[in-house]
């Protein structure tokens, strides 16, 4: 196997320069002969030794598109074609799109090169194994220098000897998985070439089985991921390029712990198989990262040793939420456990840098904003060294979302007057046709002789059915005519009548005529400070409003979904509760994938009822486009009442 950073993370098959390869097949075609490595050196204009490597490449890569490059030792070598549509299709693949022309690629690349590397890289070399002037790759290397610096590693550059770069295993490995590995596939990150015959996908179904045996299971991301450093693992051990001194593996608790046992049982799988055995030093790192990737089959028990750190965690994150929220989570039994099995691994992840990337929850905080809103604000104040992934933030939204459906109230109900006269027939009619549409929406139904009524009694309830000729419906503004059998579209208007009864109550609950705004700025901090500013002549707020609005911004993106956004400070710092809504001149960026153009700014610290009845009203109007494109267009806040958007 080839030594640790000599390419051991990249099919270079996979990132041969496509118009080199172009050259290199169009020379053998051209000669029709077999030519000699010296003759295509020379006519490359690059080293023997490297055209040695070029050729070995083609190789593998034309022997799966209908040709064989065949090469004679003495003789030279040369292209047989086998299959001249299957080849024919491969040479157009080849000139529509060269991986290298993209930059972020190459980018990507030249860093994965240098972090899997211990020895000086020429730079003059790199360029003439990418194909590429050795301006290029030094404008790489100053793009590259910034992301090293965010993981602490240092890029040594030397007149004589070339560049490597220096730092902590710890945070090598985090860069690497972190800004390498999610922009490339698992096979190009292995390479091919394998001595000792190593199957990855045998050590993923060995990393699989074992963790079973011991009732701890992993996503299949992170099985791949596990796998790969058993790779590395591997690679070390068979180049003598062991971990030493690392402070990442050095924790005492390590040693005793059952990831190390599991890591140590693996270990014995793969000596079985491979005759390969894994010293401490490298069963300690895999154990690290295996504590930091495992997740519980079951969540009615523990299944982690819980430290006080983990305590602490938990119990700061439930306070969190009870402060900005007023729910107490802290007699949920079932959330404790399911949340301490979550938090033990998640810290070993966060401290080392090593946060999941990637997972199938991803879209949670759509289908349950107010669980995600909760777990991003508690969090925020608990996670300060490292930007805390999406991935991540979605276990911690699943977790929270279950806890509030167990809570649930039910919804919440409310008194219907009747309108008639005399009580008759009709009133049991309607009544049975209310019970048969809505049976969980009245406390009470009361019915109104018109002949003996006291007209302020209309106002005592919160929806009135008139099924006489009064008229009462154009003087107030909860009485509806209906007839006795209540047709489909008096049904419908009950409905988003009971609707605004029991969810909206009053728009005012929401906004005011002084909290909605037409905004004008171009970017996310200069148009929350607008709106800042403007929230201030109605409303008293504290001098750090703004800095608060903003931490919680930089800790996760606010952004919603279609084009909204929803902005909150992490602490009470206003007089009162308020919703303000700034809608956009035009949409801005407001993180690295989305645009907004409608915000809504809150502070609801006080009233704790409010904050979930506002989030679920947005959300339901966030589904409708129709909605959406009216906001967008209204210019002031009565427009906002008389459209009726959040009914």
């Amino acid at each position: 196997m080839a030594k640790f950073g000599e390419n051991v993370f990249f099919n270079y098959n996979h990132f041969m320069n496509n118009e080199l390869e172009l050259k290199l097949i169009n020379l053998y075609l051209d000669q029709n002969r077999p030519m000699s490595s010296r003759e295509i050196a020379e006519y490359l204009g690059v080293s023997e030794k490297t055209t040695l490597k070029y050729i070995n490449q083609l190789k593998d890569d034309i022997s799966q598109n209908g040709a064989s490059l065949i090469i004679k030792q003495s003789v030279g070598s040369y292209i047989e074609i086998n299959d001249f549509y299957v080849f024919d299709a491969f040479m157009k693949s080849l000139q529509e799109s060269d991986p290298f022309k993209d930059p972020q690629l190459r980018n990507v690349y030249i860093l994965s090169r240098l972090l899997t590397s211990t020895q000086y890289t020429d730079v003059y070399d790199m360029a003439e194994e990418l194909y590429l002037s050795p301006s290029s790759v030094r404008n790489s290397l100053r793009q590259i220098e910034p992301i090293l610096k965010k993981y602490d590693i240092r890029l040594i550059k030397s007149h004589s000897t070339g560049i490597k770069i220096e730092g902590s295993e710890k945070n090598i490995r985090s860069c690497l998985f972190n800004e390498c590995k999610p922009k490339l596939s698992l096979s190009d990150i292995l390479e091919d070439t394998n001595p000792s015959g190593i199957d990855n996908t045998v050590i993923e179904k060995i990393i699989n089985s074992t963790l079973k045996d011991y009732d701890l299971a992993l996503g299949s991301n992170g099985i791949t991921s596990l796998a790969l450093h058993v790779m590395i693992s591997i690679n070390r051990t068979e180049t003598n390029n062991i971990i030493e001194n690392d402070k990442a593996v050095a924790a005492p608790y390590l040693h005793s712990s059952m990831v190390f046992f599991i890591a140590n049982t693996i270990n014995k799988k793969l000596n079985e198989l491979y005759h390969v055995s894994l010293p401490t030093e490298e069963l300690l790192y895999l154990a690290l990262h295996l504590s930091g990737k495992q997740r519980s089959s079951f969540h009615e028990r523990l299944q982690v040793n819980v430290n006080n750190k983990a305590l602490v965690f938990y119990n700061k994150f439930l306070r969190n939420i009870y402060k900005y929220s007023g729910i107490d989570f802290f007699n949920d039994e079932e959330l404790r456990v399911s949340l301490l099995n979550h938090i033990v691994p998640f810290l070993t992840r966060y401290d080392n840098n090593m946060q999941i990337q990637t997972t199938e929850l991803i879209n949670v905080k759509d289908q349950f904003p107010f669980a995600y809103d909760l777990a991003m604000t508690s969090l925020a104040s608990l996670c300060k060294e490292y930007p805390i992934t999406a991935a991540e933030s979605s276990y911690f939204t699943l977790h929270i979302a279950l806890a509030l459906e167990k809570e649930k109230e039910p919804e919440e109900k409310v008194d219907i007057g009747i309108l008639g006269t005399g009580i008759n027939n009709i009133y049991q009619i309607v009544t049975y046709r209310l019970n048969e549409h809505f049976p969980n929406s009245f406390n009470t139904v009361t019915f109104l002789d018109i002949n003996n009524l006291d007209h302020t009694r209309l106002l005592q309830f919160p929806l009135v059915l008139d099924t006489t000729n009064s008229g009462f419906h154009k003087q107030y503004p909860n009485v509806i005519r209906i007839n006795k059998y209540l047709n489909a579209e008096e049904l419908e208007e009950v409905h988003k009548a009971l609707d605004k009864c029991v969810t909206n109550k009053d728009f005012n609950l929401l906004a005011s005529n002084h909290l909605f705004y037409r905004c004008h700025s171009k970017n996310k901090e200069d148009v929350l400070l607008e709106m800042t500013n403007n929230i201030k002549n109605s409303i008293q707020l504290n001098d750090n409003f703004y800095d608060e609005v903003m931490k919680r911004e930089n800790f996760l993106s606010t952004y919603y979904k279609n084009g909204i956004a929803l902005s909150h400070p992490l602490s009470c710092c206003a007089s009162e509760d308020f919703i303000s809504i700034g809608i956009l001149d035009h949409p801005i960026k407001w993180d690295a994938e989305h645009e907004v153009s409608i915000i809504f700014l809150s502070s609801l610290f006080y009233d704790h009822t409010i904050m979930p009845l506002f989030i679920e009203r947005v959300s339901k109007f966030a589904e409708s486009k129709e909605k959406l494109d009216k906001l967008q267009s209204i210019q002031s806040y009565e427009e906002l009442v008389d459209a009726n958007l959040f009914i």
